[in-house]
C-alpha cells in the first residue's frame, strides 16, 4: 500500500511539471508576441525623443536567455543550484552595469561641467584613442564584454542616461525605476529562469498534497449489525 501511495505522488509531481510548462509556454508565446510589437513600436517612434529605444526596454541579451528552450532551463537551474550551494556566481549583465555606473558617473559629470563636448556617449568614444575619453580617463576604459554596444539617452546635459544594446539599462539607475513599468511592460509574462525555479521549488510547494497521500489513513470502523 505505501508503495503504491508513492507511486502515485512521483506521477502526480511529473505531471504537473509536464503540465505546467506547456500552459506556462503557451503563456510565454502569446506574450512575447505582444512585448514584440511593443517594442518595434517604440524603435519607430524616433521622432519622439520621450519613446524609450527597444533595445533599452528589452535588450538583445534577455530576449535570449527569456526564450523558453531546455538550454536555457538548465543554465538557469545550474546558476540557482550554484548559488544555493554558496558559489556566488556573477551574471554577466553584472559586470556590464558596474561599467555604466563608472561611465555615468564620470563621463555624466564632465559632459554637465562642460569639459566634454559629446551627443552621445557610444563605443566609438569609450574605447578609441582621440575621442575625447582621455580627459575623464587617463587610461582607456575596457569593455565588460564584446557584445556590449553602448548608447546614451536623450540630453546628456539634463541627465546622463546610458545603456548597452545587449544587457540594457542598469536597473539601480534613477531613469530604470522611473521607468520601470514601461520597461517591464515589454518582457514576457514567463521566462525559463521562472520555469526552472518553478521545478527547483515545486517539492516544497507541493509538499502538503505529499504529506496526505503519505500518511497513514484512519480505518473506519466496521458499523454493528444488530438481529
Amino acid at each position: 500500500m505505501q508503495l503504491k501511495s508513492q507511486n502515485v505522488v512521483a506521477s502526480f509531481l511529473i505531471l504537473a511539471v509536464f503540465l505546467s510548462y506547456f500552459s506556462l509556454n503557451s503563456l510565454q508565446a502569446e506574450n512575447a508576441s505582444e512585448s514584440n510589437e511593443l517594442a518595434t513600436k517604440q524603435l519607430s517612434n524616433t521622432s519622439d525623443t520621450t519613446s524609450l529605444p527597444a533595445k533599452m526596454l528589452y535588450p538583445d541579451y534577455f530576449r535570449k536567455t527569456d526564450e523558453i528552450s531546455w538550454e536555457n532551463i538548465k543554465d538557469a537551474l545550474n546558476f540557482k543550484l550554484a548559488f544555493l550551494r554558496g558559489r556566488r556566481p556573477v551574471k554577466e549583465y553584472v559586470k556590464c552595469y558596474r561599467f555604466q555606473k563608472r561611465i555615468t558617473k564620470f563621463v555624466g559629470k564632465a559632459v554637465i561641467n562642460g569639459e566634454v563636448d559629446i551627443k552621445d556617449i557610444n563605443n566609438d568614444f569609450l574605447f578609441h584613442e582621440g575621442s575625447g575619453i582621455e580627459v575623464v580617463f587617463s587610461t582607456l576604459p575596457v569593455a565588460p564584454s564584446s557584445s556590449c554596444n553602448f548608447h546614451s539617452f536623450g540630453d546628456l546635459k539634463k541627465n546622463c542616461v546610458f545603456y548597452c544594446d545587449y544587457h540594457g539599462l542598469d536597473i539601480d539607475n534613477d531613469f530604470f525605476k522611473t521607468h520601470q513599468k514601461e520597461i517591464e511592460a515589454t518582457k514576457p509574462f514567463i521566462s525559463a529562469d521562472d520555469i526552472a525555479e518553478f521545478i527547483l521549488f515545486s517539492p516544497v510547494l507541493l509538499m502538503p498534497i505529499i504529506i496526505f497521500f503519505l500518511l497513514p489513513k484512519k480505518k473506519q470502523p466496521i458499523p454493528e449489525t444488530t438481529n
